[in-house]
């Protein structure tokens, strides 16, 4: 069985809290699927930079979620998988040292999952509160069932 680890990235700020929300709203609908558990790692992260590539080693499926900025209407769900992400300019982060930047320097260190999949919910500007778009909170329970059911049947778990 491979393991599977999901990654929510974001801060405390606003809009850029949507990954850390996935991960929390995913934990909870994992409760309801006991036999993925064993199988599954989700985490929460605060712009974690080049501690990105600690945390995704000895996984063999990754997926990671967090806010992203694209010009893309708010609350738009992007995916990319791991080739797709590298071929990708750096254009989407919301944090100081990208998570492509990241993930770019994994792959020179030959540290790369088999699998990645990278999932962003696009947001408008940073707020100084907690308080979350109603099209960032819709996009946040969309990908939510997007990834509980990719986990399930994708990978057979």
């Amino acid at each position: 069985m491979s393991l599977i680890k999901v990654l929510g990235i974001g801060s405390p700020f606003g809009d850029d809290q949507a990954g850390w929300k996935v991960a929390a709203e995913l934990k909870q609908q994992i409760a309801i699927h006991p036999h993925i558990a064993p199988n599954l790692l989700i985490e929460s992260h605060d712009r974690p930079g080049v501690r990105l590539i600690e945390l995704i080693r000895g996984f063999n499926t990754i997926f990671i979620v967090d806010a992203v900025k694209s010009d893309s209407a708010i609350g738009t769900i992007h995916r990319f998988d791991k080739d797709a992400l590298l071929d990708s300019e750096p254009r989407f982060s919301t944090h100081g040292i990208s998570i492509l930047q990241a993930l770019q320097l994994a792959n020179a260190l030959n540290e790369l999952p088999a699998n990645l999949l990278f999932y962003g919910i696009e947001i408008d500007a940073i707020s100084l509160d907690e308080t979350l778009s109603a099209h960032v909170e819709q996009a946040i329970k969309d990908l939510t069932r997007l990834l509980l059911n990719e986990i399930v049947i994708a990978y057979g778990l």
